[in-house]
């Protein structure tokens, strides 16, 4: 949701829109995207070893070219390599 908020209601500098702020403080959600990501990806793919035949990796591989478009589209190419 942070991704889209950025796009939305997010701040513009050097011509890259990454940051919210909230409450008077500047916010990046692609930061909070990295371990968020890595947790849910993981999960994923933890449950298809568990249960063979799932979709788990296509699920993780869509969540992650998901994330990679949301970010190219801000853009924030730097995060994007990171994830």
């Amino acid at each position: 949701l942070g991704l889209f908020a950025v796009m939305l209601f997010g701040t513009e500098s050097n011509g890259a829109q990454r940051w919210i702020v909230l409450l008077g403080f500047s916010v990046q959600p692609s930061e909070f995207v990295k371990p968020a990501f890595a947790v849910v990806a993981a999960w994923f793919i933890a449950r298809e070893k568990e249960r063979p035949g799932g979709r788990g990796y296509l699920i993780a591989g869509g969540l992650f070219a998901f994330l990679v478009l949301m970010l190219a589209l801000q853009p924030d190419i730097g995060m994007t390599f990171v994830l």
